[in-house]
C-alpha cells in the first residue's frame, strides 16, 4: 500500500517576497518534504531578508529570482538538517494510538503550524535549536552576499584569468558537507556560461603547487592539469573541473601514471586527506581539487608522546605515502571498521549508514539509519561507462611516482621554489574531520537542543578522548566553541611560521608544530633517497595488493614493478642474508617497541596493510620465529638486539588483543603460546616457570564450549597440537588434562552416519572438506599426535581410521587429484598446504609415521605424484600457505619419512628444480607472495619471512615445520 498520494496530500507552500514593485512567488518545498508548514515561516523570513540585501547590489551581474530561489532551497536543506529530528520527535508525543487514517495526526500537526504560535511553542522548549536556526539564517545570508559581492568585484579579473565570460550568476550551490569558520563551506557558482568554484580561503598554496607542476610539465615532458584560479587574501575562485571519460585504455593508463606523479609531490609536500572526493578524473588527467591539507606540519602531540609507543608507530606511518589518504591502511594493530574512502577506492563498491525519513507524511513518519550505497565517484577513470580501478595499471602508477620522486629529490629548483615562498595560510588537522562530523551529527538529537549547559556538557566529554595529550588542553576550548556553533573546528598556521591559530584568530599558547610547514617540506625533500623511495613503493604495493586481495576473484599473480633486483646468480646463503637485512631495515622501532607494516587480515576479515598483531600467521610472532631461526644459522648481532624488542611488543599486544578468545594456533591466543614456547626452546626467552602454560591450559578448559572452529588452521585441531607440544616438553598434568578435553571435544563434534565419521566445515556446516589446514586430514593429524605423544588411545585410532576412509571419497581417480568441494571454486584442488594433495601428503605421511600399521592410510603415493607433478603449476605465487615454497617445504619435510624413502631422489630433484624456478622468478618478478601482486609483505604464512624460512630449513633440517606446528 502506498503511503503517499500526490493529489491527496501535497499542497505547495509558496514564499512571496517583494522588491519594489516586483513580486516573486515560489516554493522551495517538494512533495517529499514532511511538515512544510513548520519550516515555511523560516524560509519566508529568510527570503525576505535576502531579497532586500540583493536589491542593494548591481543586479546586472546576477538573476535575482533564480539566485533567490537557489539560496532559499539551500537554506531549507540546512533547516531540515537542524530541526527534522526534533519536529518528528514532538509529533510522536501528541498521540498514543494510531488512527485508521494513516495521515490523520500528521495533517493535524502540520496544519497547526500555519499559526506561528505553534512553531514558537516548540522553539521555547528547544532554545538551543532556536539559537542554531537564527545563527544559520544570519550566517548563510552574510556568506551568500560575500560570495556574490566577490563575484561582482572580481568579475573582470576572473574573465581575464579564465579566458571566458561567465555571464550572470544564476544560482549558488553550497557544499552540504562540513562547514567551518561561522558556516562557511565550498560553493559552486552556476552562471549563464559555465560554473566556477568559490572557496572561503586563500588559494596561494594551490598556486604554489600549480607553479611547481607547470615547471615540472615544461622540464620533464608531462601534461599534468591543475585548476585555473584567482586567489585573494581569504577567499578565491577556482575552475570547476568536470568529470569526463577516457576514450581509450591508453588514456586510462596515462591517468594512473599522472596520479602517481601527483602522489610523489603530495608525499614530498607533506599532504594529507586526498580522499576520493578530492580527486576528479578529467579525461586522461587526474585533477586535485582541494589542496587545503597540503604542506602539513608534524604535530608534537603525535610525534613525542612519552607514554604510548603504539602512537609513535602510528606517527611514523603518518610520515609515509599513507599520510596522503590515497590508500586504505591501518595505523594501529587490530584496527577495525576501516571505512575505505581513499583516493583510489571504487566508492561504488561500498556502503554507509545514512539517516533517512521513512513513512513520510504519515503518522508513522520517522528517521531511520539505513545502509545506503555510495554513488559513482569522480576519482576513477571512466571507460565505456565503467569505473576502471587501478588494478592492471599499478605499473603506470608506480612509474609516475618513481619519476616524480627522483625529480623532486634531484632538481634543486623545486626546493628553491619552496624556499622562496613565504606567507600563506595552511590548515592544520589535529583530528580526523570525520570524528568531528559524527559528533556534530549526534548533537542534533532533540535532547541536546534544549539546554545550553547540557550541550556544553556533552561537548566537554569530547575532551576525554584525548586527555592524555597536553596539547588538547589548549585546543579543546576552541574545538568546543566551533562545535557548539555547528562548525567543524578549524586551526591554521602560516607557511613560514610555527604559531597556530583558531578559527576565530586566537593564537594557541602551545608549541603544537614540530616546525613550520615550510621547514617541514624542506626537511622532507632533503631526506628523500633511493632507499626511501623503494620503501614507499613497497607500502604502495602492500596497500594495493591488500585491497585487490579483498576482491572476489582468483588470486592470480601479475608482476608490475621491481623495487630491487635479486640476481639468480647469488647463493642461497647470500640471499637469506640480503633479504633478512632488508626486513630489519624496514622495522619501525621506538624504545622497546618494534613494528613492521605488512598486509594482514584485520579482525573484520578484510586484508589491509598496516602494523601487525602478535600472531604467527601474518603477525609479529611469525617474523620473530623466522629471525630466531635465522640467528641459529647466521651470526647477526642486530637480530639478537631486536628479538627482545619483538617479544616486548608481542606481550603488550596480546594483553588487549581481540583474539584472546580465539582458538586458532595460527592467529588466536594459542599462537602466542606456540611462539613463546618456541622462543624458550631456542634460548631466546628464559624458561623459569611452566605456570604461564598451565594458566593457558586452564583457560582452554574453562572456555572450551566457546570454541566453535575445528580445523587445523583456525580451530581445535591446531590448538590440540600446541597443547601436545607443551605437554611433550613440560610434562604438566594440567596441560595434559587440557589436551584431553580438546581431544574429547573434537571427537564429540564428529558426525557419525551410516558407519561413516566426519566433521563439518567451519565456514559452512553443509560441507565436509578434504585437506590439511581446513579439512579432515589436518584434524586426524592432530589426533594422531595426541595418540603418539600423550595417550595411546585405541578408540581414538578408530576415529582417525573412519575419518580418513570417509575423506578418501574425495579423491578422483580419473583426475589423479583431490576434489575441491568449497563453494565457488574449481572442481579439483591444486596441490597446496591449505587444500589439495600437498597438505594431504604432509598430514597423511605424518599420520602413517605416527601410527604405522595401526591405521590404513590411502592415497599417499597418488598425493605425492600429484604434488611432484603439479606442485608448482599454479598461479598463486610462492607463499608457505598456498604457494610453491610451501609445497617445497612439505617435500623437504616428508622426504625423510619411511613411507617415501624410495622416492627421496625424485623428491630432492623436484626440490632443486623448484628452487631454480624460484630464483628465476625472483629475478624477473621479485617475491610473489600469497596475496595477489604483493611482493613486499613480510608476514610468515603469506609473505617473505615464510619463504625465507623454507629456504632456511633446507640449510638447517633441525628447524621445525610450522606447517605442522612442530
Amino acid at each position: 500500500m502506498k503511503l503517499f498520494h500526490k493529489s491527496k496530500f501535497y499542497t505547495p507552500h509558496f514564499n512571496t517576497v517583494f522588491l519594489g514593485n516586483q513580486k516573486f512567488q515560489f516554493t522551495p518545498f517538494t512533495e517529499e518534504d514532511e511538515f512544510p508548514s513548520f519550516y515555511t515561516h523560516f524560509t519566508d523570513r529568510f527570503s525576505e531578508k535576502l531579497v532586500k540585501e540583493l536589491g542593494r547590489l548591481n543586479q546586472s551581474f546576477f538573476d535575482l529570482k533564480s539566485l533567490l530561489y537557489s539560496l532559499t532551497i539551500q537554506y531549507k536543506k540546512m533547516l531540515y538538517k537542524l530541526a527534522r529530528k526534533t519536529v518528528i520527535y514532538e509529533f510522536h508525543k501528541m498521540f498514543d494510538e494510531f488512527h485508521r487514517e494513516e495521515d490523520f495526526f500528521y495533517r493535524q500537526f502540520n496544519d497547526a503550524f500555519s499559526n506561528y504560535s505553534a512553531v514558537e511553542n516548540i522553539l521555547k522548549k528547544y532554545p538551543v535549536l532556536r539559537e542554531m536556526i537564527d545563527r544559520t539564517s544570519d550566517q548563510f545570508i552574510q556568506y551568500s552576499l560575500s560570495i556574490i559581492k566577490a563575484y561582482i568585484a572580481h568579475y573582470e579579473e576572473i574573465a581575464e584569468t579564465f579566458h571566458r565570460q561567465f555571464g550572470r550568476l544564476l544560482s549558488i550551490k553550497v557544499d552540504a558537507g562540513d562547514s567551518h569558520c561561522e558556516g562557511k563551506s565550498v560553493a559552486i557558482l552556476i552562471c549563464e556560461c559555465g560554473k566556477i568554484v568559490y572557496k572561503p580561503r586563500s588559494l596561494e598554496g594551490d598556486q604554489l603547487y600549480q607553479k611547481i607542476i607547470r615547471y615540472f610539465n615544461h622540464q620533464y615532458d608531462t601534461e599534468l592539469k591543475t585548476p585555473i584560479m584567482v586567489s585573494k587574501s581569504n577567499y578565491g575562485f577556482q575552475e570547476y573541473i568536470e568529470s569526463t571519460s577516457c576514450q581509450t585504455l591508453d588514456e586510462v593508463s596515462n591517468y594512473y601514471y599522472e596520479l602517481g606523479i601527483h602522489l610523489a609531490f603530495i608525499y614530498a609536500f607533506q599532504g594529507s586527506d586526498f580522499h576520493y572526493e578530492n580527486i576528479i578524473c578529467n579525461g586522461l588527467h587526474p585533477v586535485l581539487i582541494d589542496l587545503e591539507t597540503l604542506f602539513q606540519s608534524t604535530l608534537y602531540f603525535t610525534e613525542e608522546s612519552k607514554k604510548d609507543s603504539v602512537l609513535k608507530v602510528s606517527s611514523s606511518i603518518n610520515r609515509t605515502v599513507y599520510k596522503s589518504t590515497f590508500f586504505t591502511h591501518t595505523s594501529y594493530p587490530e584496527e577495525n571498521h576501516v571505512l575505505d574512502v581513499s583516493g583510489l577506492t571504487n566508492i561504488e563498491l561500498h556502503t554507509f549508514d545514512k539517516e533517512v525519513v521513512v513513512n513520510s507524511k504519515t503518522d508513522k513518519v520517522a528517521v531511520e539509519s539505513q545502509e545506503s550505497k555510495f554513488g559513482r565517484g569522480t576519482n576513477l577513470p571512466i571507460y565505456k561507462d565503467s569505473g576502471i580501478e587501478i588494478f592492471g595499471y599499478e605499473h603506470a602508477f608506480v612509474k609516475g611516482f618513481t619519476k616524480a620522486y627522483q625529480v623532486i629529490k634531484d632538481d634543486k629548483l623545486i626546493l628553491q621554489m619552496i624556499e622562496e615562498h613565504s606567507f600563506f595560510p595552511v590548515r592544520i588537522i589535529v583530528r580526523p574531520t570525520y570524528i568531528y562530523a559524527k559528533f556534530l551529527s549526534s548533537l542534533l538529537h532533540p535532547k541536546y537542543l534544549k539546554e545550553k549547559e547540557e550541550r556544553k556538557r556533552i561537548l566537554s566529554l569530547f575532551q576525554g578522548s584525548s586527555e592524555g595529550f597536553e596539547a588538547f588542553k589548549f585546543l579543546h576550548m576552541f574545538e568546543m566553541d566551533d562545535m557548539y556553533k555547528g562548525d567543524v573546528p578549524y586551526f591554521y598556521t602560516s607557511f613560514d611560521k610555527e604559531q597556530v591559530y583558531s578559527s576565530s584568530g586566537h593564537e594557541i599558547s602551545y608549541n603544537l608544530l614540530h616546525c613550520c610547514p615550510k621547514q617541514e617540506v624542506i626537511n622532507k625533500i632533503s631526506s628523500l633517497s633511493t632507499k626511501d623511495m623503494e620503501y614507499q613503493i613497497q607500502l604502495i604495493n602492500m596497500a594495493l595488493s591488500s585491497t585487490e586481495g579483498n576482491r572476489e576473484r582468483n588470486p592470480e599473480f601479475s608482476c608490475y614493478h621491481h623495487v630491487h633486483t635479486i640476481g639468480r646468480e647469488i647463493s642461497c646463503h647470500t640471499l637469506l642474508q640480503q633479504e633478512t637485512n632488508r626486513i630489519l631495515e624496514r622495522a619501525i622501532i621506538h624504545d622497546k617497541y618494534i613494528q613492521w607494516v605488512s598486509p594482514h587480515l584485520s579482525p573484520n576479515g578484510k586484508l589491509v596493510s598496516g602494523p601487525l598483531n602478535f600472531n604467527i600467521y601474518d603477525g609479529l610472532g611469525g617474523i620473530a620465529i623466522y629471525l630466531a631461526s635465522y640467528a641459529q644459522t647466521f651470526s647477526d648481532s642486530r637480530v639478537d638486539i631486536i628479538l627482545p624488542q619483538v617479544h616486548s611488543t608481542i606481550n603488550k599486544l596480546v594483553e588487549k588483543s581481540v583474539y584472546r578468545g580465539n582458538a586458532s594456533a595460527y592467529y588466536g591466543l594459542p599462537s602466542y603460546y606456540y611462539y613463546s614456547h618456541y622462543m624458550k626452546k631456542t634460548g631466546n626467552l628464559s624458561c623459569d616457570s611452566i605456570k604461564e602454560y598451565e594458566d593457558f591450559a586452564e583457560k582452554v578448559v574453562r572456555d572450551i564450549e566457546s570454541y566453535k572452529s575445528l580445523d587445523f588452521i583456525g580451530g581445535l585441531a591446531g590448538l590440540l597440537k600446541v597443547l601436545v607440544n607443551l605437554y611433550n616438553v613440560e610434562k604438566s598434568e594440567v596441560v595434559k588434562k587440557a589436551a584431553e578435553v580438546v581431544k574429547n571435544t573434537i571427537v564429540n563434534k564428529a558426525i557419525t552416519k551410516d558407519q561413516h565419521l566426519y566433521w563439518e566445515a567451519d565456514h559452512n556446516r553443509n560441507l565436509t572438506l578434504s585437506g590439511f589446514s581446513h579439512g579432515i586430514t589436518g584434524i586426524c593429524y592432530a589426533l594422531s599426535e595426541y595418540v603418539t605423544k600423550v595417550n595411546h588411545d585405541t578408540s581414538l585410532i578408530s576415529v582417525i581410521q573412519q575419518a580418513l576412509l570417509y575423506e578418501d571419497r574425495f579423491y578422483d581417480e580419473s583426475q589423479h587429484a583431490w576434489k575441491d568441494n568449497r563453494e565457488n571454486y574449481s572442481t579439483h584442488s591444486a596441490p597446496l598446504w591449505c587444500h589439495g594433495s600437498a597438505g594431504i601428503l604432509l598430514g597423511r605421511g605424518k599420520i602413517k609415521d605416527n601410527l604405522g600399521n595401526e591405521v590404513e592410510v590411502n592415497y599417499l603415493k597418488e598425493s605425492l605424484q600429484n604434488t611432484l607433478h603439479s606442485g608448482n603449476k599454479h598461479n598463486q605465487g610462492y607463499s608457505l600457505c598456498h604457494g610453491t615454497l610451501g609445497n617445497l617445504d612439505i617435500l623437504n619435510e616428508i622426504r625423510s619419512l619411511e613411507s617415501f624413502r624410495h622416492k627421496e631422489d625424485e623428491i630432492t630433484s623436484t626440490i632443486e628444480k623448484w628452487l631454480v624456478d624460484f630464483r628465476r622468478d625472483l629475478e624477473m618478478y621479485n617475491f610473489q607472495n600469497g596475496i595477489k601482486n604483493d611482493f613486499s609483505g613480510v608476514g610468515f604464512m603469506l609473505g617473505i619471512t615464510g619463504q625465507l624460512y623454507a629456504l632456511l630449513r633446507l640449510k638447517n633440517p633441525s628447524l621445525p615445520s610450522l606447517l605442522l606446528l612442530d
